[in-house]
Order: C-alpha cells, then sequence, then structure tokens
C-alpha cells in the first residue's frame, strides 16, 4: 500500500490506539510527534508491549538526538534520549540505549563523554543490569 505522507498524518490523528498511532506517524516521518503519542502508551504488566514501546522509543529518540548532534545542539540531542530512557523497562534495552548515546556523543565529537558513556555500559554489564 502507498500513501503519501499528508495522508498517512491524516490517518494517525484518527488512531485512537497510542502504539499503532505512534507507528503511523513514524512511517510518515513524524518521529517527534511518534514519540508524543507512544509515551502516552498506558503502563501495564504486558511484557510484550512494554518492549515494543521501549525499542521504538529508543529507535525514533536515537533518531532524533543524532539529528540534533548534527546540528550541534547538545542539549535538545540529551533531552530525546532522557525521554527514551524513560520508557525502558529490560536491561537488554537500557544497554541498547547507551549504544545509541555513545554515537550520539561521537556525533558531537565530546570522546570524554563517549569514553564516560562506555564505561557505564561496561559497568551495566558487568552487573548483570
Amino acid at each position: 500500500v502507498f500513501s503519501t505522507v499528508d495522508a498517512l498524518g491524516e490517518v494517525a490523528w484518527r488512531i485512537d490506539d497510542p502504539l499503532r498511532k505512534a507507528m503511523v506517524l513514524a512511517q510518515a516521518g513524524e518521529l517527534v510527534a511518534a514519540v508524543d503519542a507512544i509515551e502516552t502508551v498506558a503502563p501495564g504488566t504486558d511484557a510484550r508491549l512494554l518492549d515494543e514501546v521501549g525499542r521504538r522509543m529508543v529507535a525514533w529518540c536515537g533518531e532524533i538526538a543524532l539529528a540534533h548532534a548534527a546540528r550541534g545542539s547538545r542539549d535538545r540531542a540529551l533531552e530525546a534520549m532522557e525521554r527514551a530512557r524513560a520508557k525502558l523497562a529490560s536491561n537488554r534495552l537500557v544497554q541498547r540505549w547507551h549504544l545509541v548515546r555513545i554515537e550520539v556523543f561521537a556525533a558531537l565529537g565530546d570522546l570524554d563523554a563517549v569514553g564516560a558513556e562506555q564505561e557505564a555500559l561496561y559497568a551495566l554489564m558487568e552487573t548483570g543490569g
């Protein structure tokens, strides 16, 4: 199925399910709106849903953060990554989050922060957390 970006955006705003809405918004290239939508997914005990939300948050917020980093906007890049961190329920996703932060710091040209983030990742891996 092919659609225009505008048509996808219109469809997304008619969807009640926040995860489905977020996925359509992301397909339309509206990552910030997708993150806004997915943040409204009610916390629950469904591990699969929590994992899905976390994976998408790391991916989408990571893309947003890298775009900010490419423009030299450190604060906005790190804010995007913090939005993702708040939705992560598994250690595996927290490790992935650290890996994306390493990319963000590299894009910012901050090698000290890259090293510090690598150390944080290694410490997390050592503790199994």
